[in-house]
């Protein structure tokens, strides 16, 4: 089921991206989110002021998407092969003689590989406009069209080399000590126009060039860095993804003749591993945020009902949940596995705990009863992994 059949929205964690059927970045709905607050308001690729022809932008994985335009070669019938018309507007290979597909993959900021292809039979030299604009809003203001907070926004570009340059937008509040940095790197000559950076590039025959983008935000005075670099490979937050990755292997797996059920089952599995809000300590990154693309908050109820409902597939969404709960309601932390179960290299924690943090131990009990948990053999009682006092 697509939500809006105009957007294209693609997440991880608390990063949220959303754009249009053609993976351009529209002020009125789209935009890069991080908790909430908006870091990019337009993205928007011309040449010289002339728009792209859009093919298809694709998601790929909940973190990604491709998109697909064309841009006429500007060596009109020279780009044709022998034979062909030749006239002023040239034929196919003239039309779609320069190729751009742009990946995109978002976390901790985004990143953007940008793939500019001469497919056509003439070397060509043309330029691409790349407009980025941020207004730093509540996703609640945009989705009402009505900003309830406002300041300047000062926009910025510096460059330290041929080819590679910096936009920043500070966002001038007296109390929100936001930016977003845009770093691009061409091969060709970059230069800000005031409105757009100007990549100019220089393609052979067949000749492909990449053009990179990396997003960084700074929030509230805390700098973020992409999460992905060049084809999607992990570049940051490594440990967390490795969490992620043990997650999958703990879950459940579900054998049974009927397919239907079969797909539903890993599909549980994903959808839930690419909802967790990947912030806190060890199986608090783990804990489910509310919905995309508005409620990626930490939303109590709806974190707990995803973790009770989900335990049987994998019960650490639930403690993770619990956890990060527990970090706002209670003033100390108590391990909630049993501490002669652990093993001697594992630190146990023994601080004391809040009265109102015990109230989960009821909870759990009533909930889970004999703390029935999982591994992928199947269904089994793993002592280890009790809450205290059950």
């Amino acid at each position: 089921m697509r939500v809006d059949s105009e957007r294209i929205t693609i997440h991880c964690g608390h990063h949220v991206l959303s754009f249009n059927r053609h993976g351009m970045v529209e002020p009125k709905e789209d935009g890069y989110y991080y908790n909430q607050t908006r870091f990019i308001s337009r993205f928007g690729l011309t040449s010289e002021g002339k728009p792209l022809k859009s093919v298809a932008c694709i998601p790929v994985e909940p973190h990604a998407t491709v998109a697909y335009l064309l841009l006429p070669s500007p060596a009109g019938g020279k780009a044709e092969p022998p034979g062909e018309p030749n006239d002023e507007g040239g034929g196919g290979f003239v039309q779609k003689g320069i190729e751009i597909q742009i990946n995109t993959y978002v976390g901790g900021g985004y990143h953007q590989d940008v793939h500019v292809t001469n497919h056509a039979l003439a070397e060509a030299t043309f330029a691409l406009d790349f407009e980025f604009d941020a207004d730093f809003a509540d996703i609640q203001e945009v989705s009402e069209g009505e900003r309830k907070q406002k300041a300047r926004v000062h926009r910025s570009f510096s460059s330290d080399a041929p080819g590679r340059g910096e936009l920043t937008f500070a966002y001038e509040h007296p109390k929100l000590n936001h930016k977003t940095r845009v770093r691009i790197a061409a091969l060709g000559q970059l230069t800000d126009e005031g409105h757009s950076l100007r990549a100019i590039l220089s393609l052979g025959r067949q000749e492909t060039q990449a053009i990179t983008i990396d997003v960084a935000p700074v929030f509230l005075g805390e700098s973020i860095e992409p999460w992905f670099g060049p084809d999607g490979d992990l570049v940051g937050n490594k440990e967390v993804f490795a969490l992620r990755r043990e997650w999958l292997v703990n879950c459940v797996e579900c054998e049974t003749s009927n397919p239907h059920v079969q797909a539903a089952w890993a599909r549980a599995a994903t959808d839930l591993w690419s909802l967790q809000s990947l912030t806190g300590k060890g199986e608090e990154n783990f804990t489910p945020i509310a919905g995309i693309p508005k409620y990626t908050g930490l939303f109590g109820r709806d974190s707990l009902v995803v973790g009770i409902q989900s335990s049987l597939l994998n019960v650490s969404t639930l403690f993770g949940a619990l956890l990060s709960l527990g970090e706002w309601m209670a003033d100390g932390r108590r391990s909630l596995r049993c501490p002669a179960r652990q093993s001697a290299a594992s630190a146990p924690a023994q601080s004391v705990s809040d009265p109102r943090k015990d109230a989960f131990h009821p909870l759990l009990r009533r909930l889970l009863g004999p703390c029935l948990l999982s591994d992928r053999r199947g269904l089994a009682f793993r002592d280890d992994r009790r809450p205290a006092g059950l």
